[in-house]
């Protein structure tokens, strides 16, 4: 697998212990950071009172360090995973994608035929994320 190595020095429950402590690690390290970033925006005056109003320089910023993030936190993240994430990421990624395929082109249809509002790129977005971490969820933990 990518990213897993074996250590025969230690057991796998130390190995197993090991990588939950990196993982709550990474979580938690990832909360202080969005804890810190809001209070010095909240401390400079800029932090927005709704989505859409916030500036095209915050869009820009946030959309690059996002990526950024996600670029630099890929390597940490498939040192994290194992055998049965790695299963279960792979399911829900294709249960996810075949709801965005049945989704947008009922809805676009719909849409056309003024039964539902345009397409809303938001809530597709939030839907198909649901439906990913239900799916992961359950083949994880069941």
């Amino acid at each position: 697998m990518m990213g897993l190595t074996m250590n025969d020095d230690r057991s796998g429950v130390d190995r197993l212990r090991a990588r939950q402590r990196r993982r709550w690690l990474f979580a938690f390290g990832a909360l202080v950071l969005l804890v810190v970033d809001l209070a010095v925006m909240w401390g400079s005056g800029s932090l927005p009172r709704r989505v859409a109003d916030i500036p095209p320089d915050m869009a820009i910023g946030a959309a690059v360090g996002m990526l950024i993030g996600a670029a630099i936190s890929y390597r940490f993240i498939c040192r994290l995973n194992d055998e049965h994430d790695v299963r279960a990421r792979r399911i829900a990624g294709q249960a996810g994608f075949t709801a965005f395929l049945l989704a947008y082109p009922v809805w676009g249809l719909l849409a056309i035929g003024h039964v539902l509002p345009a397409v809303d790129g938001v809530v597709l977005y939030l839907g198909v994320g649901g439906i990913y971490l239900a799916t992961f969820l359950w083949w994880k933990y069941r």
